[in-house]
């Protein structure tokens, strides 16, 4: 297998973004990587005030996940639809309800973000399986599973 094949892309899934299936309810999500611009840019500006904190080791964390969940909420979600609880709808999508949802549910933040930083995720062949695998995105293969099992 390539390099390209192993790590490579389909630059138009990062531009238009790929829906995380959950079990009554999905998010469109962009890619948050390095190869996102707008992720970058705000993630920098974020945490400019704080440089000194971090380069001393101070900024505590939970200002860190505050500015990290700001920026995806600002940069990375598109747009959600499905049920925050049995017969409630998701809030609207802006910002603020993303920030509170993330903050309200850790382990969706972590799940989230973990399927949003994966490039795996944003290569054309495995979008179908993200989609397939709707149960448990967590368990989605990447392509370094698949060959080790081989």
């Amino acid at each position: 297998m390539s390099l390209k094949e192993m790590f490579g892309t389909d630059k138009k899934l990062e531009q238009e973004g790929i829906t995380i299936s959950y079990p009554g309810f999905s998010v469109k999500a962009f890619h948050a990587s390095v190869t996102n611009k707008k992720y970058q840019e705000t993630l920098s500006k974020l945490f400019k005030p704080y440089a000194r904190f971090m380069e001393q080791g101070l900024l505590p964390d939970e200002k860190a996940l505050e500015i990290l969940q700001e920026t995806v909420a600002k940069t990375i979600v598109v747009s959600w639809e499905g049920e925050l609880e049995k017969g409630v709808p998701l809030p609207e999508c802006n910002v603020e309800n993303i920030q509170k949802i993330f903050k309200e549910y850790p382990a969706f933040w972590s799940d989230f973000f973990a399927q949003v930083q994966k490039h795996v995720n944003f290569q054309a062949e495995e979008l179908e399986d993200i989609s397939k695998n709707s149960l448990n995105t967590s368990s989605t293969k990447s392509k370094q599973e698949e060959l080790k099992e081989v």
